[in-house]
């Protein structure tokens, strides 16, 4: 797992929760190589080396997760740790190092997580694989974990704190995969539309206001164009007979991050990098999606750098 996204959780007296991005760490070395040979390889999908569960426990959190990859594909583990495992200032570094060393995730989709807790140092982190990051922000974590894992962890009861918070990251992950399935097949969806140039139909496919980087009035108003104008002036220069050409790669990365523009968005890469010449960074052309009344509509469009 590269690239994690990290929350910090100092659980003090009243286990407040708070995000942090991480500066760049050094990485502790193990307290002895007998420690790092055991800690090579993961005991499953839960690593209890604090002893937080019980056997039954346990299996318990190991099933809720084998059956969540079966589903998803996703990867989940759990790790608990205290100071025979390492200090309390490495607590961060070590479970990114942990994370890191057993590969959490599919290969070539780096959509693993792991949840590390240590009852003991009172910290707790969640660090996320690429893949997971263009699905779940570091806010919603944030929330999972104070919602979820935090309210029982301040009764000390630290299975019903893992299990809650663990069962409600993965209704979040499913959700979140369900939303990238189904703007996938919207943008697919219009495209076609839009090479058959039938207006009407994709009319009912676009919001009613929509940001358009590529239409002078969008780009000088934060309030964008109607749908009326857009569909009237600008949709057969934003969408050219080579663009939509290009469009046809299918090339496609979808990240979950809400802004002014929507709720996601799709981005397709329209020239890859050094396509152009050497140096040259590579173009992507974003669609932005929003919800309206449980349907997606286009809320915005961009040309990316």
């Amino acid at each position: 797992m590269k690239n994690h996204i990290l929350i910090l959780l100092l659980l003090c007296q009243f286990f407040t929760a708070c995000s942090q991005t991480p500066q760049k760490l050094n990485i502790p070395r193990p307290k002895d190589d007998v420690l790092m040979r055991v800690m090579a390889q993961p005991k499953g999908s839960v690593t209890d080396f604090e002893a937080l569960f019980s056997q039954s426990e346990t299996e318990e959190l190991d099933s809720l997760i084998q059956d969540f990859e079966k589903r998803t594909t996703i990867q989940i583990a759990i790790v608990t740790l205290n100071e025979y495992y390492c200090d309390k200032e490495d607590f961060e570094a070590y479970t990114l190092l942990l994370a890191n060393t057993w590969g959490i995730g599919q290969k070539g989709k780096d959509n693993g997580v792991l949840i590390a807790i240590s009852k003991q140092y009172r910290q707790m982190r969640i660090h996320n694989g690429n893949g997971i990051e263009k699905i779940l922000s570091d806010e919603a974590t944030k929330q999972i974990i104070d919602h979820h894992f935090i309210p029982k962890f301040k009764e000390n009861n630290y299975f019903e704190g893992t299990k809650n918070g663990l069962l409600a990251l993965m209704q979040t992950l499913e959700n979140k995969q369900a939303l990238q399935t189904k703007s996938e097949a919207f943008t697919t969806e219009l495209i076609a539309l839009i090479e058959q140039k039938d207006n009407t139909a994709i009319a009912q496919h676009i919001a009613e206001k929509l940001y358009c980087g590529m239409c002078y009035p969008s780009a000088k108003s934060p309030n964008g164009i109607s749908k009326e104008l857009f569909l009237k002036k600008y949709i057969r220069e934003v969408f050219s007979p080579e663009l939509l050409q290009r469009l046809q790669r299918k090339e496609t990365q979808f990240l979950a991050n809400s802004t002014d523009y929507g709720d996601c968005v799709i981005r397709y890469t329209t020239h890859r990098q050094n396509e152009n010449g050497d140096g040259h960074e590579g173009v992507q052309f974003c669609f932005w999606l929003t919800e309206e009344n449980g349907k997606l509509k286009l809320s915005g469009l961009e040309i990316l750098p």
